[in-house]
C-alpha cells in the first residue's frame, strides 16, 4: 500500500489513542519506502514542497525547490512521479487555470523533517519567502487594473504561504522581508476582510526595527490604511505622518503624494475639509507631475466626496462623474464600485432616490463580483435607505441589518454605529420605540467615543425623534402630565445636535434638525413657531436641492395649514407634496400615502365623503403594497376619518368608493408593468446588474446593437427620456428588485 494511500491514511486517522504511536510507525515506514524509491532530484523536490502551507501552483514549485533544475531534470515530469506515489495530491485548479499541487499534513511533516536534516531548509525558506514578496508585489498594482478579481482571489489561495512566509521573516528576524510583504498585501487584508491579521503582521514587524527603510515606510503607510479601515483616524493619522515624513527621507515622491492624499481621506472624516482638500489637491498635483493615473483618478473621487460633505452638490456630482468615466476607462472595477456607491449617495442628498437605487445597485453588483465585504456591508446599508424613502419599511429593515451584520463580521464598528442609527429610524416609524432608543443611544456611545460629530449630532436627532413621539403617544393614551417632559427631552437633544451640525458645517442635517423644531413646536400648539421653522427647513432644501426634504416639508406645511382650519393652503400645499413625491427621481410611495391620508381629511372637513373615501383607500393601498406600518397616532387618526365616512356612506357607496381609490393605486404599478413583456424585463435586469450594453448582450448571447435597440423601445414605452431614467422608473415602481 503507497504512503499516501486515502485507505491506509483513513485507517490511520481512525486509529485510537492506545495505537496512535505504532501507527505513526507504520506510517513513517511507509512514506521511507516511498521516498526511498525516488530519485536523487525527486528526493529533494518532495523535501522542498514541504514548505508549502495549503499548496501551491507548479511555477512556485519550480521557483521554490528548482531541484529538477539542478540535475537537469523536468519539473512536470519530476511532478508526476510523486503524484503517481501519492506522495503529493492535486487539490485543484488554481485561478489561472493551472493545477494546484498539496501534500497530506503527515506527509508534510516528514518532508520538512527530510529538509531539515538535508541542511537546507533555511535556503528553501528564504526562497519560498522571497517568492511570494515578488507575487505580492506583482500583485499590489493589479489590484487597481481590469483583472483585479482574479489577481484577489489568486492572493486568496496563497493566504496560508503567505502566513508562512512572513512568520519565517518575523522569525528571522529579517523586518525589511516582512513589511515588504505584509505591506504589498494590505489592499487585499483590507477587502477581504482580513485587516485585523494585516494589523497584527505590520506591528510585529515595525517593532523590530527602527531603521529608516523603503520597507519601514510601507509598512508604517498599510498600518495606517488598515487602521483607517477599523475607523481609528487618529492612530491612522500619526501613522501616515511618520510614513511621509519617511517617504520625503528617502526621496519617494510616489509615496509622498499617495501619504498627502490618504491624510486628506483622513482629515475628511475628522470632519477637517478644508484640511482634506488641501492635502488631496497637493497629493494630486505630485500625481499628475509623475503621470501616476491611477493617483488622479481616486484624488478626484476624494475631492467629491469633501464636495458633497460641503453640501456643494452641483460641484461634488462633477467631480464624481469625472471619476467615474475615468474608473471604467481605466478598467479599475474597486474604483468604479466606489463611484458609483458614492454618486448614489450624492444623488439621495438631492432627493433623486430612483436614480440613486440604481447607482448603488450597480455598486453593489461589482462589489459583490470582487468578493469586497465592506463594499458590500455599505451598498445594502444604502439600498436599505433607499427601500425605506419609496415605503418599503419592512425590506428597509432586511437590508439595514444585512449590512449590519457584515458591519459585524469586520469589526467594522463605525459602520454597525450607522447602522444603528438608520434602523433606529425605521424601529420608531414601527412603533417599537424602546428598540428605537437603544439603538440610537449605543450609536451615540460610540461615535462619543470616536468623536465623530456628524454622527452624534444624527444620534442626538434621533433620541429627540423618539421623545417627540412617545409625546404624541402619551397624549394618545391621556397621559397628559408626561407630554411636557418629553416635549422638553426632545427639544434638548434636538439643540444638542443642531450644536453639532452647526460646528461641523453639515447643511444637509441642519435642515432636518430645524424642520424637527417645526415638528416639535406643532405638537406643542406653537403654529407660529412651527410655520417659521418649515420656512426656514424649505429654503435650506430648496438651496440643496432636496426634493425629497422639499416634499416632505411641503407635507407639513399642508398639515399645519390644516391644524389652523385653512382648507385652501392645506389642500394645495399636500397637492404640492404628493407630485414631488409621485416624481419618478424620487419616487416616495410612503410620502404619497401620508399625503392621500391627509388630503383625504381635508376632502373629510369639506363634507365631500366620497372624495375622502377614494383617497383613503388610495393610501390604504400604498401601505399594503409595502407593508408600510401606522403609528398609533396615525392609525387613530386614519380610524377616525373612517368612522366619519362610514357615518355617511352606505356600505354600497363605500365600497364603489374605496374600489375607486384602490385602482387609482393598482393602476399605477399595472399600466407600467403592462408595458414591458418578460423578454424586456429580463433586458433591464441583466442591464442593471451589468451596467453595460455589451456585457447585456454577451449574457443573452445577441449583438449590442440589438440589445441598444430593444433599450431604445422600452424608454419610448416607459416614458423614459434616457436609459438612466428607464433605470430609475423600473426600480421605482418595484418592476425589478435590486440584487440584494
Amino acid at each position: 500500500m503507497d504512503a499516501g494511500d486515502p485507505r491506509f491514511l483513513g485507517g490511520w486517522r481512525r486509529t485510537g489513542c492506545r495505537t496512535v504511536d505504532n501507527s505513526d510507525r507504520v506510517l513513517r515506514n511507509a512514506i521511507d519506502t516511498s521516498y526511498g524509491s525516488l530519485a536523487p532530484g525527486e528526493q529533494a523536490l518532495f523535501r522542498r514542497l514541504g514548505v508549502f502551507v495549503a499548496g501551491c501552483t507548479l511555477e512556485a514549485a519550480e521557483a521554490v525547490a528548482g531541484a529538477a533544475a539542478e540535475l537537469g531534470g523536468d519539473a512536470v515530469t519530476e511532478t508526476d512521479v510523486l503524484l503517481r506515489k501519492r506522495l503529493l495530491q492535486v487539490e485543484k485548479e488554481s485561478v489561472s487555470g493551472d493545477r494546484r499541487f498539496g501534500m497530506l499534513e503527515p506527509i508534510r511533516r516528514y518532508a520538512l523533517d527530510t529538509l531539515s536534516s538535508s541542511g537546507e531548509e533555511a535556503a528553501s525558506r528564504r526562497t519560498h519567502a522571497e517568492y511570494y514578496l515578488k507575487l505580492a508585489e506583482a500583485a499590489e498594482p493589479r489590484l487597481f487594473e481590469a483583472d483585479q478579481t482574479t489577481w484577489l482571489d489568486r492572493l486568496q489561495a496563497e493566504q496560508g504561504n503567505f502566513r508562512a512566509a512572513i512568520t519565517w521573516a518575523i522569525e528571522q528576524g529579517n523586518s525589511e522581508l516582512a513589511l515588504e510583504l505584509a505591506g504589498s498585501l494590505a489592499l487585499y487584508w483590507l477587502d477581504r476582510g482580513y485587516g485585523k491579521e494585516g494589523l497584527s503582521w505590520l506591528d510585529r514587524g515595525l517593532v523590530m526595527s527602527s531603521e529608516p527603510t523603503a520597507g519601514r515606510a510601507k509598512g508604517l503607510f498599510a498600518k495606517s490604511w488598515l487602521l483607517w479601515g477599523e475607523n481609528n483616524h487618529e492612530q491612522a493619522r500619526a501613522s501616515l505622518e511618520q510614513a511621509r515624513s519617511l517617504y520625503q527621507r528617502l526621496g519617494d515622491r510616489e509615496g509622498v503624494a499617495w501619504s498627502l492624499h490618504f491624510l486628506g481621506n483622513i482629515f475628511y472624516y475628522l470632519c477637517d475639509y478644508s484640511r482634506a482638500a488641501q492635502l488631496i489637491a497637493d497629493g494630486l498635483k505630485l500625481f499628475k507631475e509623475m503621470k501616476v493615473e491611477r493617483g488622479v483618478r481616486w484624488s478626484l473621487l476624494n475631492l467629491a466626496l469633501v464636495e458633497r460633505a460641503k453640501a456643494e452638490y452641483e460641484e461634488a456630482e462633477k467631480q464624481f462623474r469625472q471619476a467615474l468615466e475615468l474608473f471604467s476607462a481605466s478598467g479599475d472595477y474597486r474604483g468604479l464600485a466606489w463611484a458609483n456607491h458614492e454618486l448614489g449617495v450624492l444623488v439621495y442628498l438631492c432627493g433623486r432616490i430612483g436614480e440613486a437605487a440604481a447607482f448603488l445597485t450597480v455598486a453593489q453588483a461589482i462589489f459583490e463580483k470582487l468578493g469586497n465585504i465592506r463594499g458590500v456591508a455599505w451598498s445594502r446599508h444604502q439600498l436599505g435607505i433607499i427601500a425605506y424613502c419609496h415605503g418599503q419599511v419592512v425590506r428597509s429593515e432586511g437590508l439595514l441589518q444585512q449590512g449590519r451584520s457584515l458591519f459585524e463580521a469586520l469589526s467594522d464598528f463605525r459602520g454597525v454605529a450607522w447602522a444603528d442609527h438608520e434602523l433606529s429610524t425605521v424601529a420608531r416609524y414601527q412603533n417599537e420605540f424602546d428598540e428605537s432608543d437603544e439603538r440610537a443611544s449605543d450609536a451615540l456611545s460610540w461615535f462619543q467615543t470616536s468623536q465623530e460629530q456628524q454622527g452624534k449630532a444624527w444620534s442626538c436627532h434621533d433620541l429627540g425623534e423618539v421623545a417627540r413621539h412617545r409625546a404624541s403617544e402619551a397624549l394618545l393614551v391621556g397621559n397628559g402630565s408626561a407630554v411636557a417632559t418629553l416635549h422638553d427631552q426632545a427639544e434638548a437633544r434636538f439643540r444638542q445636535g443642531q450644536f453639532l451640525f452647526e460646528k461641523v458645517d453639515d447643511r444637509f442635517g441642519h435642515a432636518w434638525i430645524v424642520r424637527s423644531f417645526g415638528d416639535l413646536a406643532r405638537d406643542r400648539g406653537e403654529h407660529h413657531a412651527a410655520e417659521t421653522h418649515y420656512r426656514e427647513a424649505l429654503k435650506e432644501f430648496t438651496t440643496l436641492g432636496d426634493r425629497r426634504g422639499m416634499a416632505w416639508t411641503w407635507y407639513r406645511l399642508g398639515v399645519l395649514a390644516m391644524d389652523r382650519g385653512d382648507l385652501q393652503s392645506a389642500e394645495q400645499f399636500l397637492e404640492e407634496a404628493l407630485t414631488r413625491f409621485q416624481e419618478p427621481r424620487l419616487g416616495d410611495q410612503r410620502g404619497q400615502a401620508w399625503s392621500y391620508q391627509a388630503l383625504g381629511t381635508v376632502a373629510l372637513d369639506r363634507d365631500d365623503f366620497q372624495k375622502a373615501t377614494q383617497l383613503f383607500a388610495a393610501a390604504e393601498q400604498l401601505r399594503q403594497h409595502n407593508l408600510t406600518p401606522l403609528t398609533s397616532v396615525e392609525e387613530a387618526a386614519r380610524n377616525r376619518g373612517m368612522d366619519a365616512v362610514r357615518s355617511n356612506l352606505n356600505s354600497a357607496q363605500l365600497s364603489a368608493e374605496q374600489e375607486t381609490g384602490e385602482a387609482l393605486i393598482r393602476g399605477q404599478i399595472s399600466v407600467a408593468l403592462g408595458r414591458l413583456d418578460s423578454e424586456e424585463l429580463n433586458i433591464m435586469r441583466l442591464f442593471i446588474t451589468r451596467r453595460t450594453i455589451s456585457s447585456v448582450a454577451e449574457a443573452l448571447s445577441i449583438s449590442p446593437s440589438t440589445v441598444g435597440r430593444r433599450i431604445t423601445r422600452i424608454q419610448h414605452k416607459l416614458g423614459a427620456a434616457t436609459r438612466a431614467q428607464a433605470v430609475d422608473i423600473v426600480l421605482q415602481l418595484g418592476l425589478i428588485e435590486d440584487s440584494s
